[in-house]
């Protein structure tokens, strides 16, 4: 089992040279664009529904920002699904 702890202490606004933080980062952003496109959501809808710009949704989705706590709990109430899960990848 991996030990996620760490991302749910950490939130990262850059990208930072840590080989494994960046990969947290992508996986994350995979999770999220997997879950939003199974719900059939678009990018412009869900971050209308955030009160974000497309922008910010796409650059978390490609791993090029960090998305914090309360980003992952407001993603997981417009995708309907635990936060747990986008941060593991399972319903």
């Amino acid at each position: 089992m991996v030990d996620l702890s760490f991302a749910m202490r950490e939130t990262f606004s850059f990208m930072t040279t840590d080989p494994i933080r960046n990969a947290w980062r992508i996986r994350i952003g995979q999770n999220i664009r997997r879950r939003r496109e199974h719900k059939g959501i678009t990018l412009t809808l869900a971050a209308r529904r955030l009160g974000w710009s497309s922008a910010k949704l796409s650059r978390i989705e490609n791993g090029g920002q960090a998305c914090t706590l309360d980003d992952l709990g407001n993603l997981a109430r417009v995708l309907a699904c635990p936060p747990r899960s986008l941060i593991a990848g399972r319903a």
